[in-house]
């Protein structure tokens, strides 16, 4: 299964959860090789950084991470194409969820709705914002399970899944498994 991480807005929060999904399900034992398609290359060098540079180059894997650009452009639309689950990352911000209805047009245009999921990363716990989500309406499925924020999540970049507490790591399973029913 290639399952493409995106949304044409920076700062989202795509590479971190594609890292986060792809060393989940990695360490769940199963076969994941990593695409970074993005320019900037960010998963590529964590990979690196933190030992699992061999997640690049996988052969017949179970599943397919694909890192998309910040932008609505041919790597994005070549991304969209070649995979099965779309991922779309999104915080719950205005300016976050405008951009993320326009790349719902974009996948609409594509018909890739039914392939597409909406993840809510970096959500604060008890806050209006997260009630907010449950009142949301896309015209995708929702991840019931939300990334909530938290520093570890981000300290992953330097210290791979040991940077995360056992409860992190069940959230993190708890969301990779939403997403891919």
């Amino acid at each position: 299964m290639k399952i493409a991480f995106i949304n044409g807005k920076g700062g989202v929060g795509k590479s971190t959860s594609a890292l986060l999904f792809s060393l989940a399900l990695d360490g769940a034992g199963k076969r994941v090789k990593v695409e970074d398609r993005d320019p900037q290359g960010t998963l590529r060098s964590t990979l690196k950084r933190i030992g699992k540079a061999h997640l690049l180059e996988v052969d017949n894997p179970h599943y397919t991470i694909i890192d998309t650009p910040p932008r609505l452009l041919d790597h994005l639309a070549q991304a969209v194409k070649d995979a099965d689950r779309i991922i779309i990352v999104t915080k719950p911000m205005r300016p976050d969820l405008e951009t993320t209805i326009d790349t719902i047009k974009v996948l609409a245009e594509l018909d890739k709705l039914d392939a597409t999921r909406l993840l809510f990363n970096m959500v604060n716990k008890r806050t209006k914002a997260e009630q907010l989500i449950d009142e949301l309406e896309f015209p995708v499925t929702i991840i019931p399970q939300k990334i909530y924020y938290r520093q570890e999540f981000n300290r992953v970049h330097e210290n791979g899944l040991a940077a995360l507490k056992k409860s992190s790591q069940l959230e993190l399973n708890n969301v990779v498994l939403a997403a891919l029913l």
